[in-house]
């Protein structure tokens, strides 16, 4: 099917209603452009027509009105995402005007291929397979005052589809398309239907002629003469061809379209209730005629039964059937009696056994509680397997320690010149109680070692540091507690004379802000190193003077 849709008419300037010169042939999912004035674009939107689907753009001349949309509408199929090559058609002029035209558009992700034209004719499929065979553009020249083309679209006609045909050779409905197009179908059974098979003669084609701006010309006149005659012939066919579809539309059994699609409909449904009946009758005869064939099976195995028993058993008398008789009824008292014996024991048993269950969730609670009583009580008490052995209270002095400590390496720091550091450290093994251990970092050559290690000196060293180290946390963790007085008594005489400067130095500082600091000890330097001193004399006859040096 052809469709022509005329997106512009105007010259020179475009009319609110009326854009400028601009027709777009359509053929299935491709079409031609004939000329692009300005507002194609738009006219083709209010069209409600597709501009993606162009194979080719035809234009008549290069005059303003006539190809100033080009630009806008390339960079527009650029942004839709197009990558399908697309031909540009034109009269003589085109290498120079369509340089211009690719300066203006900017670049496109899909290539353009321009070809000037002269007279010779187009095959259509060469542009895309969907155009139907024997599809031509046939390009003629105008008379303008600068090189112009008219264009000549032709499509042929193949005969009209048979669909009786098409069913008697058994083709399925969704390739009868295909045999339309021109394409040989084969068949399941290995044969193949060619479309003449189901098509009847050729008809007339289609033709479409389009012209730019042209004065008289006789190459015009010739395309639009064979058209007329080809639109002559085209309303001749349509007349015979309603005139066939008025007296087939007579001899219908129903008048219109909806009545048959009703009637249809009911048969439908008659079809689908007798359907839906034969299935439930064949499946409840399946039902009988299995229920019958059980039956006799039953039978049969009943009768060889009673037949078998018959055989085996010999004959009896009366009296022995009677005596027989008897047994088995004293035996069912018995049994009885057994039955009324184990429901008397019932009840008492269903209550002992609700009171186990009771007695059993209330230990599992129970279990639970202890375990997790356990687990916490493991925790306070420091006993946990395979976790370090710290107590509760050993955990609570862990922290107090840590802070201790930060205050108490700032001291020794200052005292050792930057070599030691106490840490606290774990226990050697799981097995013993840890958290309070002390350790010493030596950072002159970077190791880790027990404070046993220590030397005296160094030992008092690290005393004295954690001695300040207490107070200085007590002093910041209490309020209200201020500690002025600190007395220290003995191991300065293990200190060397550099570690004993470092001490005073470190003593000397915690007299600053009236804070009182005692030292008791025999060293005779730090007789000199202390203004204030309380000097003790023994005596020879057992007793002691005390001496205020200030």
């Amino acid at each position: 099917m052809l469709t022509i849709t005329l997106l512009g008419t105007a010259a020179t300037m475009p009319l609110p209603d009326r854009a400028l010169t601009a027709a777009l042939a359509e053929c299935g999912g491709h079409a031609l452009l004939f000329d692009c004035g300005e507002g194609t674009q738009a006219a083709a939107r209010c069209a409600g027509v597709n501009l993606m689907k162009l194979d080719a753009i035809c234009l008549t001349h290069y005059h303003g009105d006539h190809i100033f949309g080009l630009p806008g509408l390339l960079q527009t199929l650029g942004c839709q995402g197009r990558e399908r090559p697309l031909t540009l058609y034109g009269p003589e002029g085109l290498g120079e005007v369509w340089p211009a035209l690719r300066t203006l558009a900017g670049p496109l992700p899909y290539p353009v291929r321009a070809v000037q034209l002269d007279t010779d004719p187009i095959d259509l499929t060469t542009l895309s397979s969907g155009w139907p065979a024997g599809a031509q553009l046939t390009p003629f020249r105008t008379r303008h005052r600068v090189p112009s083309r008219g264009y000549r679209l032709d499509l042929p006609r193949a005969g009209r589809f048979d669909p009786a045909k098409a069913r008697a050779l058994n083709v399925p409905v969704p390739a009868w398309k295909l045999l339309q197009r021109g394409q040989s179908i084969p068949l399941e059974n290995g044969a193949v239907v060619a479309p003449a098979d189901v098509l009847g003669p050729a008809r007339r084609g289609l033709r479409f002629v389009f012209s730019g701006d042209t004065a008289p010309c006789p190459a015009l006149e010739q395309a639009a003469a064979e058209a007329d005659r080809s639109a002559a012939a085209q309303n001749a066919s349509a007349d015979a061809l309603e005139s066939q579809i008025a007296e087939r539309r007579a001899a219908l059994p129903y008048p219109r379209r909806a009545d048959a699609q009703a009637a249809l409909d009911k048969l439908e449904a008659d079809r689908r209730t007798l359907r839906t009946g034969m299935d439930t009758a064949q499946r409840k005869l399946k039902q009988a005629e299995q229920s019958v064939a059980a039956a006799e099976a039953a039978v049969e195995a009943l009768t060889a039964q009673q037949t078998a028993a018959q055989k085996e058993l010999p004959a009896r008398s009366a009296e022995d059937l009677t005596a027989q008789q008897t047994e088995l009824t004293a035996a069912r008292e018995a049994l009885r009696s057994r039955e009324k014996q184990l429901s008397a024991q019932l009840l008492p048993n269903r209550k002992t056994a609700a009171q186990y269950r009771a007695a059993a969730e209330a230990r599992q609670t129970l279990e639970s509680r202890w375990q997790w009583v356990s687990a916490l009580a493991a925790t306070a008490g420091g006993t946990l397997t395979s976790k370090q052995k710290i107590k509760l209270e050993a955990y609570i002095q862990m922290n107090y320690l840590d802070r201790i400590l930060r205050y108490a390496n700032t001291r020794l720091m200052q005292m050792t010149a930057g070599q030691y550091e106490l840490e606290r450290i774990g226990a050697e093994n799981q097995r013993s109680q840890s958290g309070l251990d002390l350790g010493v970092i030596d950072h002159y050559n970077g190791t880790r070692r027990s404070v046993k290690t220590l030397s005296g000196g160094e030992s008092f060293k690290a005393s004295l540091a954690l001695a300040l180290g207490l107070s200085d946390e007590v002093q910041s963790s209490a309020g209200g507690i201020r500690l002025d007085t600190l007395f220290l008594d003995e191991g300065f005489g293990s200190l060397d004379e550099e570690s004993l400067e470092l001490a005073i130095r470190v003593l000397s500082g915690l007299t600053e802000g009236d804070r009182l600091v005692g030292i008791i000890s025999h060293v005779g330097a730090l007789k000199d190193r202390i203004d204030r001193q309380v000097v003790v004399h023994k005596a020879r006859t057992g007793g002691s003077t005390v001496e205020l040096r200030v």
